[in-house]
């Protein structure tokens, strides 16, 4: 049987008094259950708690209606006697079925003198419960996203979804080439733009970990030289400000450094500030970036017991090499490059593109080898590598081969807000951190460059992550990389 559309017919429901000391086990199950029973979680009325099930219908299927009439309802227990609902109006707790939001309540209705069963929802179905609830909610997933790209509003994508550490859901869609068709597949590099900040971040986690640094290590210990226009402001500023966009740097850079990163660091004096580290939020490449290489720096100078002038001379190397060593080797992913020419050269770098005249073209590339603000969105990865990272961030550190690679300490002072202005404007440390809609946990970011966008997201309390990576850029792709797709898949989360 497969899921139809609702009939038309009234259905009443038995309402079982259950006794909970006998039933205890009913009160904590979810509310889809096995065997064509359905149990709505424990409620009190009267101070008397019951569990109330839906059995299964002779006609071989579970049929909800709400029809906008009062439904009698049929209430018995082993006794045959009904619950006494006196003036009073009981809702359920919200009930997830295959992905969609249900309220049932009981009320009482003078009207007629009873009380009487009302079911409201915002969609109306008949629910077949010989279809596997995860299989449902990935295949609504997947017809979004199949549509989506049928109705021509990117020209390729890949998407994976992981519970815990197994993936559940892996697939390509579209072209890597419109001009070419060549086909997207889950090995195709994309540049993930600004999700790349997550990944700097847990990448400076495992340096607190390894006591090379802390959250709060002023920029000033660690190189001695670091100005800016306000010298107050450049010894205060922290590693924790850079990363929450509160070091009040500004969003990015006036002119294109001619020597590389040391350039970058060498003329921040030359910038306006908007305003006191850790009084103001801004989004900042430029903040994130200089988390990055002051990370680098500490590295160095835990190793070597000091800095030198040439320590300075190839920070942008010095930053990926150490990514390669403590994030993408021990993750595993092989297929991920700082590098824009050693993405092209595997051959499976896709092409960007823009929506002109209602179609998508092929766009010219902005992206270089030397990118000073890259560790803020400078990689080019695959879905098949970056949801290896995505389940470690699930997992609170933990890898898909069961290693622990950061601390469950250091991972929940990324994942939980910032103080202050950062906390207002929903961020952590390179993190988004928030609450959707049926009060579902959320942490992820999205990406945009190059014509390009991404999005790493993470439900903690269902550990469900996904990745992703869209070869496009129009406004129907910034919609769905910036909460649509995350709220479609929180709709469906608890099933996963």
């Amino acid at each position: 049987m497969i899921i139809r559309k609702l009939l038309l017919t009234k259905i009443f429901f038995l309402f079982f008094l259950i006794n909970t000391s006998v039933f205890s086990e009913s009160c904590n199950t979810p509310s889809l259950e096995q065997n064509f029973t359905l149990i709505i979680p424990c409620v009190t009325v009267e101070n008397t708690a019951y569990s109330t099930r839906l059995l299964y219908q002779s006609n071989s299927a579970y049929s909800w209606q709400w029809d906008g009439q009062l439904n009698p309802i049929s209430c018995t227990n082993e006794l045959q006697n009904c619950v006494e609902v006196n003036n009073m109006d009981l809702s359920f707790p919200l009930l997830d079925i295959e992905g969609k939001n249900y309220t049932a309540k009981l009320q009482h209705a003078p009207e007629i003198g009873e009380s009487v069963w009302r079911y409201q929802s915002h969609t109306a179905k008949i629910i077949d419960l010989s279809l596997p609830t995860q299989q449902a909610a990935i295949d609504e997933i997947d017809t979004y996203m199949t549509e989506f790209v049928a109705n021509n509003k990117v020209p390729g994508a890949t998407l994976s979804i992981a519970k815990g550490n197994q993936v559940i859901y892996n697939k390509a869609f579209g072209v890597s080439n419109v001009d070419t068709q060549k086909a997207t597949t889950t090995d195709t590099l994309f540049h993930i733009g600004s999700t790349n900040k997550a990944i700097t971040s847990f990448l400076i986690a495992i340096l607190v970990d390894e006591k090379v640094l802390s959250w709060d290590t002023k920029v000033q210990d660690i190189y001695s030289n670091f100005v800016l226009s306000n010298a107050e402001y450049a010894s205060q500023i922290t590693i924790r400000q850079l990363l929450d966009m509160t070091s009040g740097l500004p969003r990015d850079l006036n002119n294109e450094p001619t020597n590389g990163a040391r350039g970058l660091l060498e003329n921040l004096g030359d910038l306006q500030l908007i305003g006191a580290p850790g009084n103001q939020y801004e989004y900042s490449n430029l903040s994130v970036s200089m988390a990055a290489y002051f990370a680098v720096l500490a590295k160095k100078k835990s190793d070597n017991g000091q800095l030198t002038e040439s320590d300075l001379d190839n920070l942008h190397a010095d930053y990926e090499q150490l990514l390669k060593e403590k994030v993408l080797e021990p993750l595993a992913m092989k297929n991920t490059y700082l590098y824009v020419d050693e993405a092209r050269n595997t051959g499976l770098m896709s092409h960007s593109h823009q929506l002109q005249d209602n179609r998508f073209i092929v766009s010219e590339s902005v992206d270089n080898r030397i990118d000073v603000l890259a560790p803020s969105g400078g990689l080019k990865s695959s879905v098949n590598d970056m949801i290896k990272y995505m389940i470690t961030e699930a997992q609170q550190g933990i890898t898909k081969q069961g290693h622990r690679l950061v601390s469950e300490a250091n991972m929940a002072v990324r994942q939980t807000l910032s103080v202050g202005v950062a906390a207002d404007n929903d961020y952590g440390l390179g993190l988004e951190i928030k609450t959707l809609k049926n009060d579902i946990r959320y942490i992820g970011h999205d990406g945009s460059y190059d014509d390009f966008n991404s999005l790493v997201s993470i439900y903690p309390d269902q550990k469900v992550s996904f990745i992703l990576l869209v070869n496009g850029d129009s406004e129907g792709i910034l919609d769905m990389t910036g909460g649509e797709l995350e709220n479609k898949i929180a709709e469906v989360v608890n099933a996963l």
